[in-house]
């Protein structure tokens, strides 16, 4: 093994005493990831000495540093060591420049410390070492680290925000390493205060705050037994949504621990209370509409636990049993169900009630001995056709009789005109023009009562009947 002597121990040494390590054991020192070991090492004091030269090399001999060192100096630094073994020597310069003998050499070791796969460590651009809660280190290989809450074993995680100590030694010998680590801390809280009810469902949101940014995957929530959890997507960031389900059972406060990588972060409690109180109905009512008649029955249904069950009972008739429909959400807090009611039938009897998610109720409108009444409307009539046939009441051989009479008065008033003419033409005698009209009056007389009786038989008789045809628009 190589020593490194200053070039002065060629000549005479020193008179002046040699100075020594104060350290009984081999210092262990530990190094954070992403951050190089800084090692310390004290030494003796030795009157007289002008400076102190102090040499450090690897477990090869291989020099690390060579340096002087102030004479009222009692501790030496070494910076950025990587993890390894090291052995250190220091000697006293006297006035002349004359060394001392060399001190014993001190064996110093640099373990490093090591954050295991899917965790985290140090955090970034930091002065200091400093991490959030829930850092996990390996300890170094040979050797077993302990935390504050935590004892000597394989691994440390930090829980307590502010400083964290690490000390570490190896399974053999005294030695003992520490390093300080600042743990920042990170607030829980609930937004809101509202109390959950067993057997119910509730939405909780949970607040993040911390100095640095936090994933909020790294933060898990456990609940107690009876208690089902289930995490939302963040509705943003730093926000937990949870939707928490209790159990019919869960009559104590419910808390929620809420860890980072194994740290407890937070503790949330969750008030539990026990609701006695049923829904709240307002605002019965049956309406007309739809297809082939149906009615629907409506209500409005309210809890402050949650609904749980609501349904109608109806009858068509003023006795009889009743039939249990249930009711659905139309638009929240209506609900609302579809009957179709028998043919011809003129009423209907029901009642609504309703339970809540803890089978409080049922809370009634209207009872089997007094239920609600309402009147059913008529069927609506059949569309009318496109033609509309309206009757007149008047017989239609009648008709057709006073058409033939008064065609029989037109004819001999025309003949009987004709005639006239055809005189004044000279075409006929006088005479022969009255002979002419006397028997057109007789024609026409018996023409005329011919139509007469045949008319007023069919109009008696109810032989066909005149009327009009409309079209609608």
């Amino acid at each position: 093994m190589l020593l490194c002597t200053p070039a002065a121990a060629q000549e005479a040494p020193s008179d002046l005493p040699t100075p020594q390590w104060t350290s009984t054991e081999a210092p262990f020192f530990l190094q954070l990831p992403k951050a190089p070991a800084t090692v310390q090492a004290r030494f003796t004091p030795v009157p007289g000495a002008a400076r102190y030269q102090v040499i450090l090399t690897d477990d090869e001999g291989r020099p690390v540093t060579d340096r002087a060192v102030d004479k009222d100096a009692r501790r030496v630094t070494f910076d950025n060591l990587s993890p390894g073994q090291y052995r250190a020597t220091v000697f006293a310069i006297d006035a002349a420049g004359r060394p001392t003998e060399p001190s014993d050499a001190l064996s110093i070791t640099v373990a490093a410390l090591t954050v295991p796969q899917g965790a985290t460590g140090l955090l970034d651009d930091r002065a200091a070492p400093t991490a959030l809660p829930g850092a996990t280190f390996l300890a170094p290989p040979g050797s077993l680290c302990a935390a504050p809450e935590m004892a000597f074993g394989p691994r440390v995680v930090l829980f307590r925000p502010g400083e964290n100590l690490i000390v570490c030694k190896p399974q053999e010998g005294l030695a003992v390493g520490k390093v300080a680590v600042q743990v920042l801390p990170i607030t829980v809280t609930r937004r809101g205060d509202e109390p959950l009810f067993p057997g119910g469902r509730h939405t909780v949101t949970l607040d993040v705050k911390s100095p640095v940014a936090v994933d909020l995957h790294t933060l898990d929530v456990l609940g107690p037994p009876g208690v089902t959890l289930a995490r939302r997507a963040p509705d943003g960031n730093p926000t937990l949504v949870l939707d928490v389900a209790l159990s019919e059972t869960t009559f104590d406060d419910v808390a929620l621990l809420i860890e980072r990588q194994g740290a407890p972060v937070a503790d949330i409690l969750l008030r539990v209370r026990h609701d006695t109180t049923p829904p709240s109905i307002a605002n019965v009512g049956v309406v007309g509409g739809g297809a082939e008649g149906e009615v629907t029955v409506t209500a409005q249904v309210v809890d402050d636990t949650g609904v749980g069950r609501v349904q109608v009972a109806y009858r068509f008739s003023s006795s009889g049993p009743f039939e249990h429909r249930p009711m659905h959400v139309l638009a929240a807090p209506t609900y609302a169900v579809d009957i179709v009611p028998p043919a011809e039938v003129a009423a209907i009897e029901y009642y609504v009630e309703a339970s809540d998610i803890g089978d409080n109720g049922p809370t009634r409108v209207g009872t089997r001995d007094t239920p609600l009444h309402h009147a059913l409307g008529p069927p609506p009539a059949p569309p009318a056709p496109w033609w509309t046939y309206v009757p007149l009441g008047i017989s239609a051989a009648g008709v057709v009789a006073f058409v033939g009479l008064g065609a029989g008065l037109l004819g001999t008033a025309y003949w009987s005109q004709n005639a006239r003419l055809q005189v004044d033409a000279g075409t006929l005698s006088p005479a022969e023009h009255e002979a002419l009209q006397a028997r057109l009056m007789v024609l026409a007389i018996a023409e005329a009562a011919g139509l007469l009786v045949a008319g007023t038989v069919a109009a008696l008789g109810g032989v066909g009947t005149v009327g009009l045809y409309l079209l609608d628009e």
